[in-house]
């Protein structure tokens, strides 16, 4: 909200909506200060967890792959795997948010529940994210995947890595986004 533009709530609320969206904060709360031609606003917010580390169980069945820049299909393949994660939400300051995780996996070659001798493999990703590149509503995202295991359908072991960057924009009180990457 500029210095000096008319009030309006629905601006005050999209503010705050904004704000909350950072993810930084666990609570945020903008209320009016005085009456007239004139306002303040105070924000009030409340710091939420900076740091978080994570770990977990899990089991997935089948996956879908990208094959081309525009068209996915379905792998028939399961697994069981374990997880950790680290996430800051205050990385080098500035709001940026960094998530680094990885998974290592049994991965099952046939349609769930078929079962078949396991193969090992890993997952290892890392997302990074810049609030107020270019304008303070703009985001600049980054992300890497390197996933090792069995091809499905060929059997040989393979090397995926995956890297995107681009900028990510919300308009119309954040009911639609725009991506560019």
């Amino acid at each position: 909200i500029r210095e000096g533009a008319k009030y309006s709530q629905d601006d005050v609320d999209d503010a705050q909506r904004s704000i909350f969206a950072l993810r930084v904060f666990s609570s945020v709360r903008i209320d009016r200060r005085g009456e007239g031609k004139v306002v303040d606003l105070a924000i009030t917010l409340q710091r939420g967890r900076i740091t978080t580390w994570s770990a977990g169980v899990g089991l997935m069945s089948g996956t879908l792959r990208r094959v081309g820049s525009d068209e996915t299909n379905s792998v028939p393949q399961w697994d069981v795997h374990v997880s950790g994660a680290y996430e800051n939400r205050n990385a080098l300051g500035g709001l940026r948010q960094l998530r680094l995780e990885e998974r290592p996996r049994l991965i099952f070659l046939r349609e769930f529940p078929g079962i078949v001798p396991p193969k090992l493999g890993n997952l290892i990703s890392a997302k990074f994210e810049q609030p107020a590149t270019l304008e303070a509503r703009t985001t600049f995202f980054s992300s890497a995947a390197w996933d090792v295991g069995p091809d499905p359908y060929r059997g040989f072991f393979r090397h995926d890595i995956a890297i995107k960057a681009g900028f990510r924009r919300s308009f119309w009180r954040r009911r639609f986004t725009a991506s560019v990457a």
